[in-house]
């Protein structure tokens, strides 16, 4: 009687350590319709951001990047970007409605291809939850991201080729040759992992061998003779460590419990086979983010890799004591969701705000075409694509390095006599404040101050948002 009541015990011990096995019947129960509850959390958080927007009538898509590439889309020459000649085809009035349809199939593709890889069903859906809540895919969801673009046609190409039949294999060529015109970083990755798909495939035939080839020469092709960039952007002000992670709030990030799981993945992975490959994608994504912190996106997938496999292989193994077992799970589900709240939080505050479509739009309006705004230099997309004005400074010009000292040495202006030379030199006409270069710079002293000048003329002023002009002697 005693062995038996022992033998129950055992089993409710058990039972209660199975936190994420399909003996668990909740856990269970999500694994089985993951795909339909994780696609609608995406939808509900897209819609929630886009109603907040609305409310507050401001533009339905955020970011630097995203006006960037709707000015440039507006050109009438040859553009070799996808994602502007996609946009020069589309209606404005549908646009906002391409990166959530984009982030859409990215999960989508995402479910098929991890089926295709034998990824075990736990994996794939903390893998695709991880991703759906993180601050960086969040952004994508109402913004222009180049890489977003880039990662669903990688998804499509590799969903091709591990299809058995030969032609459909060939197709992935086209996602493939499409996904080589955004930026070198992208093309590299790219190159990475079609070598480690025939490595680890073992799948030298001449379909493979041919994309391979392929993607090889649209990358020296493009490097020197289109002569894509290095690295796409940058499409906002960097600031490392407050890009890196999203709780400090930077533009996105990664969650401050994502990375110690991270840290723990690191330790554990290598030993399971193929996935130490992830560990070579180390020495070019990392870099990448340090000289550009746009690269963000490819460093929060392998940061989720990584924070994945440390979850599971955490929480699959026996605790010794299954109420903290239970305490950590739920501490870090909650850190994690902390993240994401307090970044969909701040998110609606992003530019641009109504006061800056409405100011913007009264400078396109009311004041010469060949007039030069000057604003601070996140504002510079925005100023070309509202405004339609040429904006003093934008963060992706060649000469990025001199126009910010110049930005600095503008803003930073104690005295008239070192000011207006400045502003004379440049042929600056347009003075933009928006309200949080208000809250930026000092109001007693320095440019703000300075605008109390009589060569300083406030034309427009909305929900303090001003727009000054500078008149010439």
């Amino acid at each position: 009687m005693r062995t038996k009541i022992n033998s129950v015990k055992k089993v409710e011990l058990t039972d209660e350590q199975e936190l994420i096995s399909s003996k668990n019947k909740y856990f269970s129960h999500l694994l089985k319709h993951q795909k339909k509850y994780l696609v609608s959390l995406l939808v509900l958080i897209f819609i929630f951001q886009t109603a907040l927007n609305f409310i507050k009538n401001k533009p339905l898509m955020i970011g630097g990047e995203s006006y960037y590439y709707l000015s440039i889309s507006q050109n009438m020459g040859f553009q070799y970007n996808p994602l502007t000649l996609l946009l020069s085809t589309i209606p404005k009035q549908i646009i906002f409605l391409i990166p959530p349809i984009i982030a859409i199939f990215c999960i989508l593709i995402l479910f098929d291809l991890a089926k295709k890889m034998n990824l075990s069903d736990s994996f794939t859906f903390f893998f695709t939850l991880f991703l759906i809540i993180s601050p960086t895919f969040i952004y994508t969801t109402i913004t222009l991201s180049t890489y977003s673009v880039f990662f669903l046609l990688m998804l499509l190409g590799f969903s091709l080729l591990f299809q058995e039949n030969k032609k459909v294999q060939a197709l992935s060529i086209i996602p493939f040759i499409i996904a080589t015109f955004f930026d070198t970083l992208s093309t590299i990755i790219l190159l990475f992992l079609q070598s480690t798909y025939i490595f680890v495939n073992r799948k030298k035939d001449s379909v493979n061998l041919a994309i391979l080839c392929i993607t090889v020469f649209l990358f020296i092709f493009n490097k020197f003779f289109i002569e894509i960039p290095l690295i796409a952007g940058p499409f906002h002000v960097e600031k490392i460590m407050r890009d890196l992670i999203s709780d400090l709030g930077g533009l996105n990030g990664i969650g401050l419990f994502t990375l110690l799981l991270a840290l723990i993945g690191l330790a554990i992975i290598w030993k399971k086979k193929n996935f130490y490959l992830a560990y070579l994608l180390l020495p070019i994504i990392v870099p990448a983010y340090f000289f550009n912190t746009d690269t963000i996106f490819f460093l929060t997938l392998l940061t989720l890799f990584f924070a994945t496999a440390g979850f599971i292989r955490l929480f699959e193994r026996c605790w010794t004591l299954i109420t903290l077992k239970k305490f950590t799970f739920i501490l870090l589900i909650l850190g994690i969701l902390f993240s994401t709240l307090t970044f969909v939080d701040r998110l609606s505050e992003y530019a641009p705000l109504n006061a800056d479509e409405e100011a913007l739009t009264w400078i396109k309006e009311n004041t010469p075409k060949e007039s030069i705004v000057l604003s601070a230099p996140e504002n510079g997309y925005f100023i070309t694509y509202f405004a339609e004005r040429k904006s003093l400074f934008n963060l992706n010009d060649k000469d990025y390095k001199t126009k910010m000292n110049l930005s600095k040495n503008i803003f930073s202006s104690v005295y008239i006599k070192d000011l207006f030379p400045l502003l004379e030199q440049n042929n600056i006409s347009i003075i933009y404040i928006t309200e949080n270069m208000k809250k930026n710079l000092p109001k007693e002293q320095g440019f703000v101050f300075l605008l109390k000048n009589e060569r300083f003329k406030l034309i427009y002023s909305y929900e303090n948002t001003e727009v000054w002009v500078f008149e010439k002697e």
